[in-house]
């Protein structure tokens, strides 16, 4: 049996409710998420953000409380940027719905963009991160996140469609750091969940204690020993998800602020 596959045939939408936040069914995904975001936190302090694909805005909130001078939140669905008005806008953090491949409307000093390009079509993932280039100054970061394709789906490359049905492609780590490279002078990758068997025991046992606890307590256990955290790059071991840091925007004279076009 192909686990990789099995796991995300039954797993449930990508996207995280209010009601997530606090339901154990959810707490492995939540975990997972607030992990990048904890991760980006470093680079906040007293700098302007952008949190593109924002969901329900609990990441964005968390980058605010980490000292952000300001924070602005993206996403494309009229029900996750209602949410996070609700719970999380404030005087120094903002919520707009914004399909960002249709261009980014101001500058940053942080960019931060967590699962979301492979959500976009592949024609389309060069002019955005030139378009991310552009409203960064020289001293600008994007901190990025995509799932590994050869962790989720082995055997498959970056034209064959994955078998998560919310994604139109997923890439190798050389085509992430390629398609970045296009952007950004300095790219560095990191990893997040490594594969192994200790992941499969992980999602069984987590699975089995939910049912029986109606708790997220593997999930949480396994949070304060270091299972999501963002790690260095390892040759001898591969991981679920990319995360890089990217500095030194390549401005192309081309490319203007909010210009990606069909």
């Amino acid at each position: 049996m192909n686990l990789n596959r099995r796991f995300v045939q039954v797993r449930p939408s990508e996207r995280l409710t209010h009601t997530d936040l606090n339901d154990p069914r959810r707490t492995y995904t939540v975990l997972e998420h607030l992990a990048r975001y904890r991760f980006a936190s470093q680079y906040v302090r007293g700098k302007s953000v952008i949190d593109a694909a924002c969901g329900i805005g609990y990441g964005s909130k968390l980058l605010l409380d980490s000292g952000a001078a300001s924070v602005t939140g993206f996403d494309i669905s009229d029900e996750a940027i209602k949410t996070a008005r609700d719970l999380y806008a404030g005087r120094k953090v903002s919520f707009e719905k914004r399909d960002i491949t249709n261009g980014i409307p101001a500058h940053c000093d942080v960019f931060v963009s967590f699962e979301t390009i492979e959500h976009l079509p592949l024609n389309r993932v060069e002019r955005f991160i030139s378009s991310i280039a552009a409203v960064l100054d020289e001293n600008g970061i994007l901190i990025i996140s995509t799932p590994n394709r050869d962790a989720w789906n082995p055997g498959l490359t970056i034209h064959d469609h994955p078998y998560n049905p919310s994604h139109h492609f997923e890439l190798s780590r050389d085509e992430f750091e390629q398609y970045l490279r296009q952007g950004f002078r300095d790219v560095k990758i990191l990893n997040q969940i490594k594969k192994g068997l200790g992941y499969y025991v992980h999602r069984i046992v987590n699975a089995v204690a939910k049912r029986v606890t109606r708790s997220g307590s593997v999930s949480s256990i396994a949070d304060r020993l270091g299972f999501y955290k963002i790690a260095p790059e390892d040759p001898n071991r591969t991981y679920f998800y990319f995360l890089a840091v990217c500095k030194g925007p390549i401005k192309n004279p081309n490319s203007q602020v909010g210009a990606i076009e069909d």
